[in-house]
């Protein structure tokens, strides 16, 4: 077929929406082959109908996007073909700098020719590829001012959404459109006013203040919401409910909720196709707004009235339970005995309860089995959906591990529920948790700082949290684990209580960009000895730079990065390997549960200093990483990181490595495993330093899974002040070995 006929098929299956996957990759093979062939009307509209589709073919995207910049094509495009270029990079996440530097220079000539459309879709396309395009947008504007008016609703919400997810809060974009929303409120439909809402409350946060007539335009929309005039879809309702906490309005948000989502009556997401499958359910978000912001004002009745409106909303017996269990520790916390009894005693009676209902009667000198069925049960626990919703399906994983726990643990061992989680994690399905060689890494950190208060990013099921908590609760060392999914939170608190560790390990429900101000304001600053970051590794550099400013950690802290190399942390690797403040190893060791695939972690000891809190020196090279790593990220979502395994992710390895490798930032240490007495005794992992230039070994094959257990999997520790390997950095001394940790070149530290 001749290119511009492949264009012309390729486009029209997407105007009609008809994926055909097989066809769709025989016609890439064909197109990448003959790519010089095609001319700009072709280039634009095969890109846009792969992207239409959801088909991330990326060596089509990678061979036209550089083709197109070689040849010089894009100067001879029209606005048209333009932005659906750039909006089809932008969509299939794939950012390659180079085109959207060239688009940059074209934006900047043909501006005035750009239609409306053309002008939403760019800003689009600039915010989603996360690049620093302050220009673009500054361009935009001045094409865009004073004719806000011409825009279709759906191009306007498109552009703003683009200017504050790009972080260009101070265009007066917003004031005009302020203006121009106000007397068309009730012509706004469902995700119009959701977009509007969340658009405007980011603005407000990063400004530090509301956009004028903000208070007025969120007045008419909550009225038109609260008369249900408007009803909002899944992933809108949390973002109105997001909205209205983040600008201090929240008695509005719980308002909304109680009126119009409680009860069953939470809406049917609006996104359709493979993005539906893939998206988060909107309860996710908004429970944990809601759950974030009445835990911390101390409000126990809403805090349990939300823990029973999340245990109605699940079909498994074992997540009703442990919500309930929530609802108990809430009470407990206050301590309101009585209505923590009054929870157990309806657990009594609906047979839901578990070992952790047990602990939580212990702790209140009660007996379990001896509690009296209550009378009456409220009427919000005999609501039961007739099967699994996409929110309690979306959690499959992490439900078994919770059935696992209860079903097989002692309450009050904790290393009976660890042993459960490994084994889950080794013998069933792999799941993101921190154990084997990483616990290695982790162990010997502790061992060496013995810190005080650690901060973690990402609770998940309270693995790593509750093993951190066994180690630093002899020394009175307490762990903070910050969770924004309500189930994994739901869940770790149960797996914690079940270990007997409540005393040690406080989970915080939250987003980080809300939850760390919270921990800032219990704690105080300089608090946080040690990090463990395990969230999305794209937002490592930003999440810790954050923590430098507001004044958290202290001095010196450690900071420990999980899965830097896969799906990947680039951003942060450039940050604590370049900056003169840290003193950083990186770590090559095996996935726990997924030996075929190699990962890293990073040691980072931070002392205060003239780069401290400061942002790193731009490398634009890296964005296209940083994309294919959450590109990657949402696949392991998806299904999990042992079933990447093969040429795509091992490619991805090898040039993240190679990039880095360029930049003089290798491996320093690698984890060791051994057998004991051929896996019958366990297995012991232990850290070794590498020489300046030698390469961690390559895996052989061997797969502890075969012979391993939960609960046999042990960490060799060094002692404090043996002779043997120390941390790049490390307080008490040099480096052991020489080998190559990275740093900025300032002095050795003490």
């Amino acid at each position: 077929l001749p290119p511009h006929t492949i264009a012309t098929l390729v486009w029209a299956l997407a105007k009609t929406k008809t994926p055909t996957p097989p066809l769709f990759d025989m016609l890439a093979t064909r197109a990448v082959e003959n790519v010089r062939e095609f001319d700009r009307q072709s280039v634009s509209n095969t890109v846009w109908a792969y992207a239409t589709l959801d088909v991330c073919h990326e060596e089509l995207f990678a061979v036209f996007g550089k083709y197109t910049v070689e040849s010089q094509l894009w100067r001879n495009f029209s606005p048209q073909m333009a932005s659906n270029l750039l909006w089809a990079y932008a969509k299939v996440q794939i950012t390659i700098t180079v085109l959207f530097d060239a688009f940059a220079e074209y934006i900047a000539l043909h501006a005035e020719e750009f239609d409306t459309q053309n002008i939403s879709n760019c800003a689009w396309a600039y915010a989603n590829a996360q690049l620093p395009s302050k220009g673009v947008f500054d361009t935009l504007w001045q094409r865009s001012r004073g004719r806000l008016d011409t825009f279709r609703l759906d191009e306007l919400c498109g552009l703003l959404w683009a200017y504050a997810k790009a972080k260009v809060c101070d265009s007066p974009i917003f004031e005009e459109a302020i203006q121009l929303l106000l007397p068309r409120v009730t012509t706004l439909d469902q995700q119009s006013v959701s977009n509007i809402i969340w658009v405007l409350a980011t603005a407000a946060k990063q400004r530090g203040s509301e956009v004028p007539g903000t208070r007025e335009l969120f007045d008419a929309l909550l009225e038109c919401m609260l008369d249900l005039r408007v009803r909002v879809d899944s992933e809108g309702a949390a973002m109105v409910i997001w909205a209205f906490y983040s600008v201090g309005r929240f008695n509005d948000a719980w308002t909304l909720y109680v009126r119009t989502l409680s009860d069953g009556r939470h809406p049917e997401h609006g996104k359709t196709g493979f993005t539906k499958k893939h998206a988060v359910d909107g309860r996710q978000r908004y429970y944990q707004t809601l759950l974030m912001e009445t835990e911390r004002r101390g409000d126990v009745a809403k805090q349990v009235f939300l823990w029973k409106q999340m245990a109605a909303d699940f079909y498994a017996r074992s997540l009703r339970a442990a919500c309930l269990n929530c609802a108990v520790m809430a009470m407990m916390n206050v301590g309101d005995t009585e209505g923590a009894k009054d929870i157990l005693r309806q657990l009594v009676r609906t047979r839901l309860g578990t070992g952790v209902s047990e602990s939580l009667a212990r702790r209140l000198g009660l007996v379990y089995e001896e509690l009296e069925p209550a009378c009456i049960v409220d009427i919000t626990l005999r609501r039961r959906p007739q099967c699994q919703s996409r929110f309690e399906d979306f959690h499959y994983k992490e439900a078994g591990v919770l059935e696992t726990v209860v079903g097989t643990a002692t309450p009050g061992d904790a290393t009976s529920v660890h042993a459960a989680i490994e084994n889950v994690g080794l013998k069933e399905v792999w799941l993101k948790v921190a154990g084997g060689e990483k616990s290695c890494v982790i162990d010997n950190v502790i061992a060496k700082h013995r810190p005080r208060l650690i901060l973690e990013f990402g609770t998940y099921v309270g693995y790593t949290c509750s093993r951190m908590a066994l180690q630093v609760a002899p020394w009175g060392g307490k762990v903070v684990s910050m969770e924004m999914d309500p189930v994994n939170a739901t869940i770790a608190r149960n797996h914690i209580e079940m270990c007997g560790l409540s005393h040690a390990v406080t989970v915080q429900l939250g987003h980080s960009d809300d939850a760390v101000q919270i921990v800032l304001d219990k704690y105080g600053p300089g608090s946080v000895d040690m990090v463990f970051m395990d969230q999305r590794g794209t937002a490592f550099h930003d999440d810790l730079q954050r923590l430098e400013r507001i004044g958290l950690l202290s001095d010196p802290a450690v900071v420990v990065a999980d899965n830097v190399l896969k799906p990947g942390a680039p951003y942060h690797v450039w940050r604590i390997s370049s900056m003169p403040h840290y003193r950083t190893d990186i770590i090559d060791l095996r996935e726990f549960g997924s030996a075929p695939v190699e990962d890293w972690m990073t040691v980072s000891w931070v002392h205060r200093g003239p780069t401290y809190g400061m942002p790193a020196e731009e490398l634009r090279e890296l964005t296209a990483l940083a994309r294919e790593s959450d590109r990657f990220r949402l696949r392991a979502m998806a299904t999990s990181m042992k079933d990447l395994v093969g040429d795509l992710l091992d490619e991805f390895a090898a040039r993240f490595t190679a990039e880095f490798v360029r930049l003089n930032i290798r491996t320093s240490m690698y984890v060791r495993t051994d057998l004991v007495n051929g896996g019958a005794d366990g297995a012991v992992s232990r850290l070794v330093r590498l020489a300046p230039g030698e390469s961690p070994p390559k895996w052989e094959g061997w797969d502890p899974r075969d012979d391993l257990v939960g609960g046999r999997w042990r960490s060799h520790i060094e002692p404090a002040g043996a002779e043997g390997v120390r941390f790049e950095g490390e307080p008490g001394g040099a480096s052991g070995g020489g080998g190559g940790g990275c740093g900025g070149g300032g002095p050795g530290w003490p």
